[in-house]
């Protein structure tokens, strides 16, 4: 029965212990599952275990203890950093910027620029800038207005073809851009290329959040769009367009972060984020 159990506990157990770890606390009913699973496993073997009282006592007292010491041991040191970020998000049609971070409690290094009069974002669009679970901003706080240059939009095609507009635009990047999103209002595309590449009709069809594409700038180079559309439809289309150059750009003068915080992964994180709207009636 050892050897019929050492399998479970090669392959289960690891699990229980990263799936928290690595996917985070929404993970835990999984590993409380797993736990039930390898319990049940090696229910074959514990049963010959004599005792099983003090076993259990045994189980409880190391139970409690381990609580204990994970509660004086839980704050954040080098070893053990908290994930932070922060966002300076340019409004390019209000002409508005705030600070905006995805942490649900911002740290001291994070509250410099958020301060005491931060506010949960108003959630008034479900377009959210990728992340790994299409995670919104936490908090966000108004900021200075800095002078990021904008993206430029040269139209090069607009036609109507049988009852079908015909849209070509072209968004250069005036500034080191490392991504450009691109969102549509609710609106059913004909057909739609992204740098002559053809986006698949079911894609279109079944597209979330409306979100378009997601363009990973590299060498500054530009994205070039065509939509067809039907005529009678009014097009928005939503820009995000984000640098990762926060801590590093010439007119902000962001300290380095202290040795216990880490850049938070999985989110667009240390970047300057400029959103700007185009109308096509």
């Amino acid at each position: 029965l050892f050897f019929l159990t050492v399998p479970a506990l090669w392959l289960v157990a690891p699990f229980i212990r990263m799936f928290p770890v690595a996917l985070g606390l929404k993970m835990i009913i999984t590993s409380t599952l797993l736990a039930t699973l390898l319990f049940f496993l090696v229910l074959g073997l514990v049963s010959f275990y004599k005792k099983k009282s003090r076993w259990a006592l045994l189980g409880l007292v190391l139970c409690i203890s381990l609580f204990i010491s994970t509660h004086y041991t839980s704050g954040f040191n080098k070893k053990n950093p908290k994930p932070t970020s922060l966002l300076y998000v340019l409004d390019g049609d209000k002409q508005s910027a705030q600070w905006a971070t995805y942490e649900k409690v911002p740290s001291d290094w994070t509250l410099q620029y958020l301060g005491d009069e931060r506010k949960k974002p108003q959630e008034t669009s479900t377009q959210t800038i990728s992340s790994k679970y299409s995670t919104g901003f936490s908090f966000v706080s108004d900021a200075p207005l800095k002078m990021i240059e904008p993206l430029l939009i040269e139209t090069s095609i607009d036609t109507i073809v049988d009852g079908n507009r015909i849209l070509e635009i072209c968004i250069r990047p005036q500034r080191r851009v490392n991504r450009l999103e691109v969102f549509t209002n609710d609106i059913g595309l004909n057909s739609a290329e992204v740098n002559g590449i053809p986006l698949d009709s079911f894609y279109l069809a079944n597209r979330r959040r409306g979100k378009l594409i997601n363009h990973y700038v590299s060498n500054d180079d530009f994205t070039e769009l065509k939509l067809s559309y039907p005529a009678d439809s009014i097009l928005e289309l939503t820009l995000y367009e984000a640098s990762n150059d926060l801590l590093s750009h010439p007119q902000f003068s962001i300290p380095r972060r202290p040795e216990n915080t880490i850049p938070m992964p999985f989110v667009l994180n240390d970047a300057i984020l400029v959103i700007k709207t185009l109308r096509f009636e």
